[in-house]
């Protein structure tokens, strides 16, 4: 039975590391007694090989780190197996990096003979092959199997776990935004019955409120200018002396070829050939702050300001 996951990620070597009492003799003829010092040790052995066990000072140099040229530096075995060392210094030497041989449904005896063959945890075991797995002894490769077997279940299980995390968070999402939709709907509603109850408090005192495009409630007397609440009318170059304009009423325009003062035709004679879009273009070409609600009139304006402000007569 082959293994469905890289035999070389469970193949790892156990890792030790101790505070062991060293016998320091050259302090010991000094002081004419003896002189221990603690010095931090590590201790590697290998899965399967009972021969060969490392032991040395965790400040002593491992190996190097990765990277290319000044990025590189020489690593400590504290360093080089940090996690291990973290785990040592907070007093958990004892935890290991998979699960405990004892997990695995085996005789006892089993489990104290692959222990002394430095096998501590069952990803161990499943990755032991060649001589390291023949030390076994008999039933060798079938205790394999079962690690295998084992690793691979739990694989599949911690896949499915993930996956039904991931599925319990969007549905959080979506409980989310299903309420703040819920909320603004509620506000929406609640604004158009203000709206209604503003408009019919207005009918009835006489004010002759209306309403203008998108429901916009527009106030005024009947026979002056209408406003319309909250609405700026955009930038002017024009004099503040002159009435008020409303930008959404096209019916003072009087659009092209409607009734016009004559400065205004002579302004529009200028612009022969433009459209409304082409005079909004000058005007911000002009640096002048268009508004898209400004109809014919406005625009003709808006340009004679400019012109004038420049002495110009005609358009270039």
């Amino acid at each position: 039975m082959s293994l469905n996951v890289d035999p070389a990620k469970l193949r790892k070597p156990n890792i030790r590391f101790s505070l062991d009492p060293i016998f320091n003799r050259e302090k010991s003829q000094k002081e004419k007694r003896e002189v221990w010092d603690d010095i931090e040790h590590v201790h590697i052995t290998f899965p399967g090989n009972t021969q060969t066990e490392l032991v040395a000072p965790a400040t002593d140099i491992a190996g190097w780190s990765e990277g290319m040229g000044d990025d590189r530096r020489e690593l400590t075995y504290a360093e080089k197996f940090n996690a291990e060392y973290i785990a040592f210094k907070e007093g958990r030497a004892d935890e290991l990096g998979g699960t405990p041989i004892d997990q695995l449904d085996i005789p006892e005896g089993k489990k104290r003979e692959l222990k002394a063959l430095h096998v501590k945890t069952i990803e161990q075991l499943a990755s032991l092959d060649g001589a390291h797995l023949k030390r076994i002894g008999m039933g060798g490769g079938e205790l394999k199997e079962r690690a295998i077997r084992y690793v691979e279940a739990h694989q599949t299980e911690g896949s499915t776990d993930a996956l039904l995390a991931q599925l319990n968070a969007l549905q959080d999402v979506v409980r989310q935004q299903a309420a703040q939709l819920a909320a603004f709907q509620a506000t929406v509603t609640e604004g158009q019955a203000r709206t209604a109850e503003a408009v019919a408090a207005k009918a009835a005192t006489g004010e002759g409120a209306l309403l203008g495009s998108g429901g916009v409630a527009v106030t005024g007397d009947t026979t002056g200018h209408r406003t319309v609440p909250g609405v700026v009318d955009g930038d002017s170059s024009s004099d503040p002396n002159d009435p008020p304009h409303d930008p959404l009423d096209h019916d003072q325009d009087g659009g092209k070829g409607g009734s016009l003062p004559d400065e205004l035709k002579e302004v529009e004679a200028q612009f022969e050939g433009f459209s409304d879009e082409d005079i909004g273009n000058w005007l911000t070409d002009a640096e002048v702050k268009v508004d898209g609600r400004w109809g014919h009139r406005r625009l003709l304006e808006e340009a004679k300001a400019v012109l004038d402000a420049k002495g110009k007569k005609k358009h270039k």
